[in-house]
């Protein structure tokens, strides 16, 4: 409160003096409410904006104890500063909120003032500008979390995309390794291991991107229902002992286009943590899913700035009755690598919040302390008229190509490595390091170049412009794209421009192989 009466409005340390007949003839004009009072706190006076604030007219207020009236004003800010200008007798002011008898709360300003009769109160109500206050103070919240996420979101995906380039040579170097070595070698066995290691490196780079919103989706149709249903073994594998699963599924679903694995992490992560707000307590944990219309007020309550059409939206929602977070928790929880924990587990909520971004959906967050927390994933409904492929390619280790491929890559490792796995399925190999070479070599070699596998991001002259000027050499040489972002982000300034194909990094030499042949109808 302020009680240094430097207001303006008054002189600390005097009393202002009324004189009963000016006060009315001014007091009729004033829309501010304007209330006198006793040194026992009764009402002597109220003008009639007053006697509208407080829902009574004047006459009922008269000798009345605000008290009596009004029982809950006593426990608000307004009170306080009552007594505390009645008793030291300089100028106060309190802003507080009151909820009247039906129910209705507003927000009030009053400026106090010591006058010989008790004290004055200048009341002004502020109940809109309030609004206005939190919705700004909202919207900047809003605009605040989505700058640091997508701040964090680049720099995972940029870090995921050069990581890819080192799993580029240790993922392809051990496939070649392997492919050398017989099954009855003793290092046959660390190898697949040196492989499973750069695999499991290269899904924590899918996490990473998944954070960023360029995670790689390999797009379904998919009943979430259907989905929980078949996961119940794991779940119930992923949670203590002590919490109980509680599962409502809506049958008839309407399907969602989604990874069904990345929805599976999703999932899997949020019962987790469920589980762990529970701890070693009985507990319950319930999973449900469901369809509802979803209007702009509801959608933009989200948790960061986005902007998603009204409309029908499948939910994921999982609940715990465990500890709950409070305000300045529950904004955290989507940043990377925080956690309520003493040892973090990684990305998390963090990966949760990108692969759901990346599906177009959000997520909405209720949680209170001591009352658990429910966490509702949304997804937009299927669009019935599109098609999806599930991107299966059969492998064919016999064939052999002919012919030259052109590599383009401004990582040596990378080139080398392509190199080797495209010679022993027989192919020649011109490499370069952007753009610029690559022209240079396709000028020198047009005739003989087959294909080119052209990387999307190079000093000098990247992945765009080359593509323009390759096609303007030869609008028949199959042009691959290949990054460590997903196809969508990659290839997106592509589309309608004739590209060929695309592969994301890291590949085995296998799929590489197995995709160069379906270009060239071999």
């Amino acid at each position: 409160m302020n009680t240094n009466g430097e207001d303006g409005l008054s002189q600390p340390h005097s009393e202002i003096q009324t004189s009963t007949g000016a006060r009315d003839a001014l007091l009729a004009y004033i829309t501010d409410g304007v209330f006198l009072y006793d040194r026992e706190f009764q009402f002597i006076y109220a003008n009639e904006a007053g006697a509208r604030f407080a829902r009574r007219a004047p006459s009922e207020l008269i000798g009345r104890k605000i008290a009596d009236l009004f029982p809950g004003f006593v426990e608000t800010e307004f009170f306080r500063v009552f007594e505390w200008v009645m008793t030291s007798r300089q100028p106060g002011r309190a802003m507080d909120k009151y909820t009247f008898d039906g129910g209705d709360t507003l927000w009030f300003e009053t400026h106090v003032y010591p006058v010989p009769e008790g004290i004055l109160s200048i009341v002004t109500e502020v109940t809109d500008k309030v609004k206005r206050e939190e919705e700004h103070s909202r919207i900047q919240s809003q605009i605040l979390q989505s700058q640091k996420l997508e701040s964090l979101g680049v720099l995972a995906g940029g870090v995921a995309h050069d990581f890819n380039n080192l799993l580029m040579s240790i993922l392809g170097y051990a496939s070649l390794a392997l492919g050398d070595l017989p099954a009855s070698s003793p290092a046959h066995e660390s190898i697949q291991q040196v492989e499973l290691a750069a695999q499991r490196a290269a899904d924590l780079c899918k996490q990473m991107l998944a954070y960023s919103g360029r995670g790689h989706f390999v797009v379904h149709p998919v009943d979430l229902s259907s989905m929980v249903a078949d996961m119940d073994h794991l779940l119930s594998l992923a949670t203590s002992k002590s919490a109980t699963l509680k599962y409502n599924l809506a049958p008839n679903l309407p399907l969602v286009d989604a990874d069904p694995g990345q929805l599976r992490q999703v999932l899997m992560n949020l019962v987790t943590n469920a589980s762990d707000a529970i701890g070693d307590r009985s507990g319950l944990i319930g999973i449900a899913t469901g369809v509802m219309e979803c209007d702009n007020a509801y959608l933009q309550d989200l948790f960061i700035d986005e902007v998603l059409p009204s409309g029908r939206y499948v939910y994921l929602e999982v609940s715990d009755n465990g500890v709950g977070m409070d305000k300045n928790t529950t904004r955290r929880i989507f940043e990377p690598f925080f956690s309520t924990k003493f040892t973090g587990r990684g990305l998390g909520l963090a990966a949760v919040l990108g692969i759901v971004r990346g599906h177009n959906g959000t997520v909405k967050v209720y949680s209170e302390p001591g009352k658990g927390t429910t966490m509702k994933v949304l997804l937009p409904v299927h669009d019935s008229s599109r098609h999806f492929e599930d991107g299966a390619l059969a492998k064919k280790d016999a064939w052999r190509g002919t012919g030259t491929i052109l590599v383009v890559d401004d990582e040596t490792t990378v080139r080398t490595v392509t190199r080797a796995a495209l010679q022993r399925a027989g192919f020649s190999v011109l490499e370069a390091c952007d753009g610029e070479e690559a022209l240079q070599l396709l000028e020198a070699h047009l005739s003989e170049i087959r294909l080119v596998l052209l990387d999307v991001t190079m000093p000098r002259m990247g992945g765009e412009e080359a593509y323009r000027r390759i096609r303007q050499l030869s609008r028949t040489i199959p042009v691959v794209l290949s990054s460590g972002y997903n196809e969508q982000d990659a290839t997106g300034q592509f589309n309608g421009k004739g590209l060929s194909g695309f592969i994301q990094k890291p590949y085995r030499p296998s799929d590489l192989i197995v995709r160069i042949r379906e270009l060239l109808n071999e």
